[in-house]
């Protein structure tokens, strides 16, 4: 069909067969490329399902890494909420603590006051009043 249409375009003269050369040329030319278009199309499809492939792989790690993240901040606020109870255990310990250190400090001061006490007082030289003496501290100690 192409030889027909060739041939009535070059009118069957000299004149016409280099006409018939140009187009059959042209018309090779034009097919060429329309073959070449037709593989650069097929490459083209190839690429986009490997690109589609490749998004999908890529959005299933996203949905991955949200479900980590998410994974993560609930860690991190189950830790926080431990911190918190240490912190409120710590600062309930440190007001036991420093109340103790304060009894302590008033046992110290009475001990301490009772002790210069038996110290500034006078003993009896004899046995019977060293014996008073210290029923007497202990009768003081007992109270």
């Amino acid at each position: 069909m192409l030889v027909k249409l060739l041939t009535f375009l070059g009118g069957g003269s000299v004149g016409g067969k280099v006409s018939i050369v140009a187009i059959g040329t042209i018309a090779l030319i034009i097919a060429g490329y329309i073959s070449y278009l037709n593989v650069v199309k097929v490459n083209l499809e190839h690429e986009v399902k490997e690109l589609e492939l490749k998004v999908s792989s890529l959005e299933l790690d996203v949905e991955r890494e949200k479900g980590n993240v998410r994974e993560c901040h609930a860690r991190i606020d189950i830790t926080n909420a431990r911190i918190e109870d240490l912190k409120s255990n710590n600062d309930e310990r440190t007001k036991i603590i420093n109340m103790l250190g304060e009894n302590i400090q008033l046992f110290k001061d009475a001990s301490n006051a009772r002790i210069q006490n038996i110290r500034n007082t006078v003993v009896g030289k004899s046995c019977e009043e060293a014996m008073q003496f210290l029923r007497d501290g202990v009768r003081d100690f007992k109270e």
